[in-house]
């Protein structure tokens, strides 16, 4: 997204930071300045990387921007979890920076924030925060 004054956020249209000029969110230095800008579209299908671009009459939950599982940090891969699946614009952050997703352990990677606070076992024991498979 570009603005008169440079690279803008993708989510909430404001101008970029310096030095932040490549990313695509805000986040490095600190939450958006302004609420996610939510325009109508052609429909909201989980593979969209648009934040909040639903149509009229879309699934409720397609249309509020709320986090998948009951603990907030808490996070599956693309394909693991039709909640967390809703949220593509925050798989690909997870991607993006580097971070595992909850119930992976790539060394390469950093661990889930979920899982620095307690085990994947600890965490899926509450229904809330198990993966839910599509039906």
């Amino acid at each position: 997204m570009e603005t008169t004054n440079g690279p803008a956020c993708g989510l909430c249209g404001e101008p970029m930071p310096p030095g932040e000029e490549m990313f695509k969110h805000h986040g490095y230095s600190g939450p958006c300045p302004k609420p996610a800008i939510v325009q109508p579209s052609l429909a909201c299908e989980p593979d969209r990387i648009e934040v909040g671009l639903c149509e009229k009459g879309a699934p409720i939950l397609d249309i509020i921007r709320q986090f998948p599982h009951c603990d907030a940090l808490v996070l599956h891969a693309p394909g693991e979890c039709e909640y967390c699946d809703r949220h593509p614009d925050w798989q690909q952050l997870r991607q993006m920076w580097g971070i595992n997703f909850t119930g992976k352990t790539q060394p390469t990677k950093a661990p889930c924030p979920a899982e620095r606070r307690r085990s994947v076992e600890k965490i899926h024991r509450w229904g809330g925060n198990r993966p839910s498979p599509k039906a």
